[in-house]
């Protein structure tokens, strides 16, 4: 909803910015260049993309939402549907993001975004978040799951094999 003014206020920003838009007409990316900023004609590779911005601003789809946390990145999140009001949800209650309707005006989102930008406290909160993550083992980690994994196999073989009830 309103993306062209949404995209007018970004544009206006005076920070460095890459921008893709699922399906974007080209008038609008060329729109986008034109302003001085970066707009990607299909996905960027995220693991690049996140090592060179500060802050990822998207609808909230989860594997982004999971990338920008595990990255240790401030998330704005607009969510469009029921799922990626579910991940904004998850991404608050972590405290490692915003949301903002989308449906907001232009002044109403410019609001939201400069305070997000303007929020340090939020930028370290995620970088810990992510730091402890990084450094938590986690039992679903892959390497914890093989090692449980052949922990409870031995077991399983030496137990008696059990019967399905009747």
């Amino acid at each position: 909803p309103r993306l062209e003014s949404k995209l007018q206020v970004l544009c206006d920003l005076p920070y460095s910015m890459e921008i893709y838009i699922r399906g974007g007409d080209p008038l609008l990316l060329e729109f986008i260049r034109l302003r001085g900023k970066i707009a990607h004609q299909r996905p960027a590779e995220m693991h690049e993309t996140l090592a060179r911005v500060t802050h990822v601003i998207s609808q909230g789809g989860a594997m982004l939402a999971s990338e920008a946390l595990a990255a240790g990145l401030p998330h704005l999140m607009l969510p469009l549907h029921r799922e990626t009001e579910l991940n904004a949800t998850l991404v608050l209650r972590s405290a490692a993001g915003r949301s903002i309707d989308p449906a907001a005006s232009a002044p109403q989102f410019k609001a939201g975004l400069d305070a997000f930008v303007a929020d340090v406290e939020l930028e370290r909160r995620t970088l810990d978040l992510a730091r402890l993550l990084s450094e938590r083992p986690l039992p679903d980690a892959g390497d914890e799951l093989l090692s449980a994994l052949a922990r409870w196999a031995p077991r399983q073989e030496s137990a008696a094999p059990r019967t399905a009830p009747q």
